[in-house]
């Protein structure tokens, strides 16, 4: 008599990882062209740009030297020592 043995491979099943986003840069809606000439239109009107902001809809924003904060750390500490 033959001897048969049954062989049994247990596997481990595993669920299918999350499919993963494409990590692609997305392209944005500006040039250094565009920033260049909005900087170049804020000094034709009289105006120092500060600050440079853009966002990712393509939005391009430039704020003032005379609005930007001008106060060190030591003249905010000397403000509210005075106020004691």
């Amino acid at each position: 008599m033959s001897d048969h043995r049954k062989i049994v491979i247990r596997r481990k099943i595993v669920p299918p990882l999350p499919e993963v986003p494409k990590t692609t840069r997305k392209r944005h809606g500006f040039k250094k062209a565009d920033i260049m000439r909005a900087m170049d239109a804020a000094k034709a009107a009289g105006l120092d740009v500060g600050m440079v902001e853009l966002a990712p809809d393509g939005t391009i924003r430039l704020a003032a030297q005379s609005r930007m904060a001008t106060s060190s750390p030591d003249d905010m500490f000397a403000k509210w020592e005075a106020k004691l």
